[in-house]
């Protein structure tokens, strides 16, 4: 059965849009030099190979950036009999993972191709692919005897005929040419030679020295590019530098999963930008790493954050807690995912691993800040859930270590602090771990600096923790222990559900601390430092206020400004006219009992003599007196103003309200007081006219 093609997509002068396969250099001396020359993302997992691509138009524009997942020509599965895995279970995986990722294409911007369909709507191989780095061209491999296209052998018979190992039943994969088969001629094909493997098996690297055998492509169905090259010759000489110029994009048939990878970022590197990382300091591991496809994504998002502010609280004491909610997110989404997805009942091999571990990042131009608008999800080849035929409960405990290691890499690895060094303090102390349930209080960090809560930045150095976030963080590393002593106990149990409301309710708990008015109690040095920033603001406000209090009681004429004295200072001569300043007020002394000084606005109230008119009607004063040349202001005790009922008076106090009523009246309308009714100073206020002062001190002198 002949398998579809993927090479009407890839070439460029077969459509106006094409896949263009990324690759980390266009040198030709370094294309050459690298077995494997597109740019991966990672080549970890033991199915498939994470590759970077493009659509781009026949002009060059580049329409989209995409994550490329296809099958790997050799799986790092180990063949166990205890475990046993076989290519028909493979396929399984990849027709289950890609029935899961369709049926949720819009959210998970899944990309499918009509090739890699087949009638009954199930995914189908794509047809093997080679590629020559000199020319940037790919072809499908021919048999070297005549022409026509190399197939997959399916057929369990035809393979133990051959003293081959049967594909239903093994790992082992082989290309061989049918038209030559039914002639009698019996070669076949396999990535690498297997030492089980007979003699007669051919590796790639056979194949290619015999595409220089080829000599008319008249015949061919699809014809290699080598036999019209001008390089021919060159190539295949005695040194044959085609095993150098030609290499496999994918030897053997293959399947594909296409995603869009705009704002991809894989979790090892979001971590550390949340934890503060300068973006410039993770591209330079990454470089140094050689790590080129998670450099790219990095490239991607970075002018981006140039744009958008990442944090809200960077440069705050509140940033510890903003760096813990985000990580408590992208810990509760993720473990959402794994057991939406059937939990961790997985074949050994098949484990979860945290570079297929992706976030997603806000299209630019959001309001909300860079990091604070993310969305976690699991790349994998098929479902994280591969049912082993098994009572055991190991493989949920596989899974809830691999959490707990997870759990742990988020919170407490930095620049400074690898996982390997958190591991070690946990071996030596698991037994204290395993029967404490208070390990982590604040007085076993100090103990343990391993678990200290600077941990959670990229760089510790010099942070300083408010101690009033401590129970929080001591409750998030719990959590994650919660998970590793679940993994070690002999009866598998976790609820998962209880684990989720609780990660749930501790990252609420943070935000509300990171978002109230006062989050944290304050430690005596903040204290220190508040009270002195309080005193700074209290004396700016206080020189404000006396500013506008002189303002407001400076008048421009002399004549017409007002001393407020005690009944007991006013009976004091005033020694001379430079020794009065505009305005005086001085609190009464009543009773015994001596008010405060200016300042203390509660004992004394300014009104003016429009409000006197109004609040004079609307309350009951008790005393108020007020100068016959004041034409400007009337000041009054508050003590004195509102405080009684009429009815409750005395007819003296009645009889002196209504005579001072009068008074007031008489002021109002301009008339001059006589001077036989000089009022008498009341103990509680008096109102002295400046003018008055200064002629009794001069009938005096």
């Amino acid at each position: 059965m002949k398998n579809a093609s993927l090479l009407p997509y890839i070439q460029p002068e077969r459509r106006p849009l094409f896949l263009k396969v990324s690759l980390p250099s266009e040198d030709p001396d370094i294309k050459e030099q690298t077995k494997f020359p597109f740019l991966l993302f990672s080549d970890t997992h033991p199915l498939a190979r994470f590759i970077e691509a493009k659509f781009v138009s026949d002009a060059g524009s580049e329409l989209k950036k995409l994550l490329l997942i296809i099958q790997k020509d050799q799986y790092s599965l180990s063949q166990n009999d205890l475990w046993p895995f076989n290519n028909r279970e493979i396929d399984k995986i990849w027709q289950k993972g890609f029935s899961f990722y369709d049926a949720e294409r819009e959210k998970r911007s899944f990309i499918v191709l009509a090739n890699q369909i087949d009638e009954k709507g199930k995914l189908q191989h794509f047809q093997s692919l080679f590629f020559c780095k000199t020319r940037k061209l790919f072809f499908h491999p021919v048999c070297p005897r005549c022409g026509l296209s190399l197939q997959q052998c399916y057929d369990d018979e035809i393979l133990l005929k051959n003293g081959l190992q049967p594909y239903s039943t093994s790992l082992k994969r082989y290309l061989f040419c049918i038209s030559c088969f039914l002639k009698g001629f019996s070669d076949f094909f396999a990535h690498e030679s297997d030492p089980f493997d007979p003699p007669t098996i051919k590796d790639r690297l056979s194949l290619i020295r015999e595409f220089g055998q080829l000599r008319d492509s008249q015949n061919q169905e699809d014809p290699i590019p080598c036999l019209e090259c001008p390089k021919h010759k060159e190539c295949y000489a005695a040194d044959c530098l085609a095993l150098t110029r030609l290499t496999t994009f994918s030897f053997y048939p293959f399947y594909l999963f296409i995603f869009d990878a705009n704002s991809l970022l894989q979790a090892m590197d979001f971590l550390p930008l949340v934890s503060g990382a300068p973006f410039s300091e993770v591209e330079s591991d990454l470089q140094t790493k050689r790590e080129f496809g998670r450099l790219r994504c990095l490239k991607r998002v970075y002018p981006d954050s140039k744009r958008n502010s990442p944090h809200l609280f960077e440069r705050e004491d509140r940033f510890f807690a903003e760096v813990l909610y985000l990580k408590l997110s992208f810990l509760e989404e993720l473990i959402r995912i794994i057991m939406a997805r059937g939990g961790f009942r997985a074949y050994p091999d098949l484990k979860l691993s945290i570079d297929r571990i992706w976030v997603k990042l806000a299209n630019p131009g959001g309001v909300l800040p860079f990091f604070w608008n993310f969305q976690v999800d699991l790349i994998e080849v098929g479902e994280i859930f591969h049912p082993v035929q098994l009572f055991s409960d190991v493989p949920q405990a596989n899974g809830l270590f691999f959490l707990s290691c997870l759990w742990l890499y988020t919170l407490l690895t930095n620049k400074k602090q690898n996982i390997n060094k958190v591991y070690q303090c946990i071996g030596e102390n698991m037994e204290q771990i395993r029967s404490q349930p208070d390990f982590f209080s604040p007085l076993n960090q100090n103990m343990f600096p391993v678990f200290l809560p600077q941990n959670i930045f990229w760089n510790p150095e010099g942070r300083r923790v408010e101690e009033g976030w401590y129970p929080l963080w001591e409750k998030a590393l719990a959590k994650g222990f919660s998970l590793m002593k679940s993994s070690l106990e002999s009866n598998v149990h976790w609820p998962e559900e209880d684990f989720l409301r609780e990660i749930n309710d501790l990252r609420q708990e943070v935000k509300d601390f990171l978002f109230a008015e006062k989050s944290i109690e304050k430690t005596p040095e903040k204290a220190k430092e508040d009270s002195s920033a309080n005193e700074a603001i209290l004396k700016i406000l206080t020189n404000i206020y006396k500013k506008w209090h002189e303002q407001f009681l400076r008048i421009k004429d002399e004549a017409t400004a007002t001393t407020i004295l005690t009944s007991k200072r006013a009976k004091s001569k005033v020694s001379s006219k430079d020794e009065m300043v505009e305005t005086v007020i001085l609190s009464p002394e009543v009773d015994g009992v001596e008010y405060p000084a200016i300042g203390d606005l509660s004992k004394t109230a300014i009104l003016s003599k429009e409000e006197l008119k109004k609040e004079a009607f609307k309350s009951s004063l008790k005393e108020f007196r007020l100068s016959s040349d004041s034409t400007e202001t009337v000041i009054i005790s508050s003590r004195s103003a509102g405080l009684s009922n009429p009815s409750s008076l005395s007819p003296g106090e009645a009889h002196r309200i209504s005579e001072r009523r009068n008074i007031l009246k008489k002021a109002e309308r301009g008339e001059k007081r006589p001077e036989d009714e000089e009022e008498d100073f009341s103990p509680e206020t008096i109102v002295l006219d400046p003018k008055m002062i200064r002629g009794k001190k001069e009938s005096k002198d």
